[in-house]
């Protein structure tokens, strides 16, 4: 863990700017096609924020690649990539036109984040794979599409 990194230090989840599951929130760069079915897209991407503790928390940044390649990267706090179509209530091109999303969080009261069970998603199971690389080592679930419903969801 990094010495200067504690419970008051900077989290890039907090920057000005608009919290889209499309969009960057650093120069605002809006990819409609991100999370769509048959579409994968690398341009934009969801990052995980940790505490400082490096626990994995419910906050979630969405980046471009030239954005995050300059504020990831140099900042203290740990950020972890999600998966292209990897599930996360609140930031996904399912939740956009849904009453309960929040900027890029899941607002319903059954999220996890908020206490509750669990969101009831439809999506295909991931295929998990094993990688022993020179960055990650562990199991690896690659979601081979969108989420294509939610329980929880209603229309704006």
């Amino acid at each position: 863990m990094d010495p200067r990194l504690n419970t008051s230090t900077h989290r890039l989840t907090d920057l000005p700017g608009e919290k889209h599951p499309q969009k960057c929130q650093s120069c605002g760069a809006f990819d409609p096609m991100l999370g769509m079915p048959g579409v994968i897209r690398h341009s934009i991407d969801r990052w995980r924020e940790h505490d400082h503790n490096d626990r994995p928390e419910h906050k979630v940044i969405v980046l471009c690649d030239k954005c995050s390649k300059r504020v990831i990267e140099s900042h203290p706090r740990l950020y972890e990539r999600l998966q292209a179509n990897e599930p996360f209530p609140g930031c996904m091109a399912l939740c956009v036109d849904c009453k309960f999303r929040n900027g890029v969080s899941c607002s319903h009261p059954d999220a996890k984040a908020n206490g509750g069970n669990g969101v009831m998603l439809t999506i295909e199971k991931p295929m998990m794979a094993m990688v022993d690389g020179t960055k990650y080592r562990g199991p690896l679930a690659m979601w081979g599409s969108p989420a294509s419903a939610c329980k929880q969801k209603e229309i704006k």
